[in-house]
């Protein structure tokens, strides 16, 4: 398959695919300086086997070979498109584009996974399966019944566990994983997201998103994932998006808990 390079268009402020591949279900795969992992997380989406499944690859500016390497990538099944944007625009853009895209190509599904590896391209078929069966919003659970997390210290853990409680005592919710990025999502869900104004940079987007659908009565659901520290490349996790974190779950709060939202 081709792979089709981005063009700069103002509308949009970033780039948008100069021939949308047009297919059923789009994987999201964000990157930045993801040389060592992106050849090797296509390559495994397409052993996957699915001929429904786009990739795109949005990559935010990278200082390395990311956007030559999965341009050149090979693939048998599955057909792969690659955005390259002019400027590091974030994390949460780069979702909310590759969502935007997958949408106006007519696609009917659409999943977000991250090119470290640290998401098994594997699952895939279970978080298909699932919105195949109706959900709107499956999310790709480390905390629910048979997920499990390798190679991470017991602080990481730890703080995990209490980002993911906290997130849910705010947003008074249900979901067991709303930090985590491999999440699969109906057409119409995708409407509801692109309607949500964002002004999100990094992973606090995830969240935010998880909890409108839920809220809206979204029908969602969670299957176990494996999750695994990436082993080559460096972790995007900055000071900023932490920092962004604490104040989505402060606002989050405040929303939940005031009175005005009894009124």
């Amino acid at each position: 398959a081709s792979n089709q390079p981005g063009q700069y268009n103002s509308k949009f402020k970033g780039y948008r695919l100069i021939k949308s591949t047009k297919q059923e279900l789009t994987v999201i795969v964000p990157t930045y300086n993801e040389e060592r992992n992106i050849s090797k997380c296509i390559k495994r989406i397409d052993r996957v086997g699915d001929k429904r499944i786009a990739v795109v690859v949005i990559d935010g500016a990278s200082l390395d070979k990311t956007v030559k390497i999965a341009r050149a990538t090979k693939v048998k099944t599955i057909k792969v498109d690659v955005v390259d944007q002019p400027v590091r625009l974030g994390y949460a853009y780069s979702i909310r584009e590759g969502i935007r895209m997958a949408y106006k190509s007519g696609a009917k599904y659409v999943i977000t996974m991250d090119a470290d590896l640290s998401h098994e391209p594997e699952n895939l078929p279970a978080i298909i399966d699932l919105l195949d069966k109706g959900f709107d919003l499956v999310v790709g659970s480390r905390y629910t019944a048979g997920g499990k997390i390798y190679n991470w210290s017991m602080k990481r853990r730890t703080l995990s566990h209490i980002g993911n409680w906290l997130y849910s005592l705010a947003g008074r919710s249900k979901i067991k994983d709303l930090t985590t990025g491999y999440v699969g999502y109906s057409r119409k869900s995708m409407k509801s997201i692109l309607a949500l104004e964002n002004t999100k940079k990094g992973y606090a987007y995830l969240t935010i998103v998880k909890l409108l659908l839920e809220k809206n009565n979204f029908k969602f659901t969670e299957t176990p994932i494996n999750f695994y520290d990436r082993v080559e490349g460096v972790s995007k996790m900055r000071f900023s998006i932490v920092m962004e974190s604490i104040a989505s779950l402060a606002r989050l709060t405040w929303d939940s808990y005031s009175p005005k939202r009894y009124k």
